[in-house]
């Protein structure tokens, strides 16, 4: 069941759609009237990614003069800002795609990147922070190669310790930067540490070639890439707590796009195989519970599992901010996994190393996750991670 939302945060959700219907168009019409705190509304706009689509939306209601001039000023600002930025990445990536085609280097444009071409098709509605590729394993060094030789620099993002990365099996190796743009290099889909393993030769095996701003790029089977899009946002909304609206909205628009070809039989089946049920049918839940994406109930009652998060919760802390809540949530979905991977471990020597570098990692991964600006400081964060953050995900997973 889905929680009730606030009539603002109702409207919000149906301006984030790509096409809205006459009757969808006259409720936010209707609904413009009612707004008295508008740079409150305006907050969440920008907050959620949400400032290309709104702009879009208000500019077709027929009462759009009731509109703040500084909001829809604000709101074009950013659409040509992020189109902007976006031309300017897939400019710097597509110099390196037309090298990987020379050197018939197969490899997938991920998330944003393929989102924008073929779902979006406006380089200024979606926002992206960094691209995103896959490449075969085999590749990985040649790429590396590619990029170097390219001018491009190694991003070096702090990680908990190169021991915990080791046996975690990070599934992006390199991370490049040139200039503002930034490409993460990935070999697999997703951290060894998740219970859903997704079979990497499978999905490169249901792809397809196509066409990528003129050079030559694969594209995910239409099921895998689904499925790909809600395990990825699944990890976000539980792990990383740094989803906003847009990514439901992907998902939603790549099903309405493409709701008579999907075969949801067959993606029931492929989310069997790679343990990902519980997953998928909860982003799908709220995909169709609040953006009313078009997916039959019998549909999700096929996907049936026994998940303990409770996503719809997480989803409607996440619309209002609420981080306290979403902190105290998550605590215990983190030390799930943490304590699933420690499990893993084969040896009692590496198990004890992987605690002393859970609980001990880098000063650069402490400075950055726990936003530390003195040195000086890190002893007392140290502790807090060891003996409150640590008890207090023991407690919550109980």
């Amino acid at each position: 069941m889905s929680l009730k939302l606030t009539p603002k945060e109702h409207i919000l959700l149906l301006c984030s759609k790509l096409q809205l219907s006459k009757d969808e168009l006259l409720v936010i019409n209707d609904f413009i009237s009612q707004i008295s705190d508008w740079p409150a509304f305006s907050k969440k706009i920008f907050q959620n990614g949400l400032a290309p689509f709104v702009y879009s939306n208000f500019k077709k209601l027929p009462n759009s003069e009731k509109i703040p001039a500084f909001l829809l000023a604000n709101l074009k600002k950013e659409y040509i800002n992020i189109l902007f930025k976006n031309t300017l990445k897939i400019k710097d990536f597509s110099a390196i795609a037309k090298q990987l085609n020379e050197n018939n280097i197969d490899f997938v444009p991920l998330k944003g990147l393929i989102l924008i071409k073929y779902i979006y098709e406006d380089c200024g509605l979606r926002s992206m922070s960094d691209i995103d590729i896959l490449v075969k394993e085999k590749d990985i060094e040649t790429c590396k190669n590619i990029f170097l030789n390219s001018k491009w620099e190694i991003y070096d993002d702090p990680i908990e310790s190169n021991f915990i990365a080791q046996v975690s099996e990070t599934h992006h190796p390199y991370t490049f930067v040139l200039g503002k743009t930034k490409v993460e290099l990935h070999k697999s889909l997703h951290p060894s540490l998740y219970s859903y393993q997704i079979n990497i030769n499978d999905y490169w095996d249901r792809s397809s070639k196509i066409d990528f701003y003129g050079n030559s790029a694969y594209h995910f089977h239409l099921m895998d890439f689904i499925q790909h899009l809600c395990i990825h946002l699944h990890k976000h909304l539980i792990d990383e707590k740094s989803i906003t609206l847009k990514h439901f909205c992907d998902i939603s628009e790549v099903i309405t796009k493409y709701q008579t070809e999907i075969n949801w039989e067959q993606l029931l089946e492929r989310s069997i195989q790679y343990n990902c049920v519980n997953e998928v049918r909860e982003i799908l839940s709220i995909c169709k519970a609040y953006f009313e994406t078009p997916i039959e109930s019998n549909v999700l009652e096929k996907f049936k599992g026994n998940s303990l998060i409770d996503c719809q919760y997480l989803f409607v802390n996440y619309l209002r901010n609420n981080h306290e809540e979403i902190e105290v949530y998550l605590s215990k979905i983190n030390f799930k996994h943490k304590f699933e991977k420690f499990q893993s471990i084969d040896g009692n020597g590496k198990k004890i190393r992987f605690l002393l570098h859970l609980f001990f990692p880098s000063k650069e991964f402490m400075m950055r996750n726990y936003s530390i600006k003195n040195k000086s400081s890190l002893p007392f964060y140290y502790l807090k991670r060891v003996f409150v953050d640590s008890l207090k995900g023991f407690k919550k997973s109980k």
